[in-house]
Order: structure tokens, then C-alpha cells, then sequence
């Protein structure tokens, strides 16, 4: 009797470590499947919020030009304001994109484990080219501000006043394209072709790769595959910044293999 008791205890034990895993694999999927579907319905509902507003702007725009008064879309004020809602929509859009991804992934991949916790490398990409797109498109945004100051004048202040403007607009996560509501063609003025918008955006998007990589732990090989390509993107001329940069890169080099 004691021997029966024994063999079916150590049945029991041995069964426990095989069930518990896929117990917590399900818990996993079930967790990911809900914030898959709540990431999807903050991204809407953002979205359904800015689509308002920008509604709200072109009805403006339509009293005031029934009403004949001065043209609401021309003042600077307001166009400055109708590019950070663009901005803003952009945003909006890329998210709601990434939560539909992300709830594609889980139904198309549903009860695989191995999809419970991203792979090494897969954030790394994603950071950098989503980094670089906002980045271009903060700085068209801030360029189109300047141009439509008309002014030749104090142009440094000119260039902080914008960004300062559509950063203040903005959340922290920054996005996308914008284009001032002014139907007629634009063609690159004076002050736009003194501006070294390409390097402006490398090192804005180096700026938000770092700000990213410090929102929330990532595994130290992506850190280091993201900074190490954020600094080459920037390609510096001097001496001592490349000493510096080359300093650093070693140090994220070795990181990765921690």
C-alpha cells in the first residue's frame, strides 16, 4: 500500500512542473490579447478626438468666410495650430496601425508561447525607423512654420519659436507629417534653403531613439543596435566629436553581450 501511495505521489509531482508552463503561457496570451485590444481602443479613440478638432477648424474656417470677413485659414496663428493637429492625426494614424499589427499578430499566432515575449532585435528596428519618420516630419513641420512667417529676420529665433510651438502641441511621442492648410503651391523659399533640415532630422531622431530606449526596459543588444545606429546616421566632421562617439559605441558594444 505505502509503495502504491508513494509511485502516486511522485506521479503527481512529476505531472505539476509539465501543467505549470502552460499555465502560464495562457495567462500570458490572455494578458497580451487584452492589452493588444486596449492599445486598439486608445488609439481610436485619440484618433476620433483629433478628427473633431480638425473638423472643428475647417467649420471655422467656413463661418468666417461666409460671415466676409478676414480669411481665418491665412492668419499665422491659425495655421500654426492647424499644422500641430495634422501632427497630431498623423500620430494618431501610426498607432492605430501598430495596435491593428499587434492584434493581427495575436489572432494570426494565437496560442504559440513562443510569441508571449518579443525576440532579441525585434523592437530595434521598429524604434529606428518610426524615430526617423517622426523626426522628418517634426522638422518639415517646424520648416513649414518658419516659411510661412515670411521673414528673413532673426532667423535662429525664428527656428526655436517653431519647434517650441508644435512641441508644446504635441505629446512626448511625437509623429508625423504635416502641411499647412494653404491651397496654393509652395515652392522652397530662401530661408528653407539655409536650413540643414537633413541633419536637423538626424539629430532629432537620434534624440527620440534615446528617449525611447529609456521609456521602458529593452534587452541591452537592442540599446545598443538602436544608439549604435542613430549615432553613424549622424556622421560627424570633427575630431573630437568622432573621438566621442567612437568612445560610446565601444561602450554599447560591449553592452550587448550583458
Amino acid at each position: 500500500m505505502q509503495t502504491r501511495i508513494g509511485s502516486a505521489e511522485t506521479a503527481g509531482y512529476q505531472q505539476t512542473p509539465y501543467s505549470q508552463p502552460t499555465t502560464l503561457a495562457q495567462i500570458q496570451a490572455k494578458e497580451a490579447d487584452v492589452q493588444a485590444l486596449a492599445e486598439l481602443t486608445r488609439a481610436l479613440d485619440k484618433k476620433e478626438a483629433i478628427v473633431l478638432e480638425l473638423r472643428q477648424m475647417n467649420n471655422d474656417v467656413l463661418e468666417t468666410q461666409k460671415d466676409g470677413g478676414s480669411s481665418l485659414k491665412d492668419s499665422e496663428p491659425f495655421k500654426k495650430q492647424y499644422a500641430a493637429v495634422l501632427i497630431q492625426l498623423n500620430e494618431a494614424n501610426e498607432q492605430v496601425s501598430s495596435a491593428l499589427y499587434c492584434l493581427r499578430q495575436r489572432n494570426t499566432y494565437q496560442g504559440n508561447t513562443s510569441l508571449a515575449w518579443p525576440g532579441p532585435g525585434s523592437h530595434a528596428k521598429e524604434i529606428i525607423d518610426s524615430s526617423r519618420t517622426k523626426a522628418r516630419a517634426m522638422v518639415d513641420a517646424a520648416v513649414q512654420a518658419i516659411s510661412s512667417l515670411k521673414s528673413r529676420e532673426h532667423t535662429v529665433e525664428k527656428i526655436e519659436e517653431a519647434i517650441d510651438y508644435v512641441n508644446d502641441q504635441l505629446p512626448s511621442d511625437v509623429s508625423s507629417t504635416t502641411v499647412a492648410p494653404d491651397p496654393k503651391p509652395t515652392t522652397p523659399s530662401d530661408v528653407e534653403s539655409h536650413i540643414p533640415s537633413e541633419l536637423i532630422s538626424k539629430c532629432v531622431a537620434t534624440l527620440l531613439m534615446i528617449q525611447k530606449c529609456t521609456e521602458r526596459q529593452f534587452p541591452p543588444s537592442d540599446v545598443a543596435q538602436i544608439l549604435d545606429s542613430a549615432v553613424t546616421s549622424l556622421q560627424p566632421r570633427s575630431p573630437q566629436t568622432l573621438l566621442f562617439i567612437l568612445k560610446y559605441r565601444s561602450a554599447w558594444g560591449s553592452s550587448g553581450t550583458r
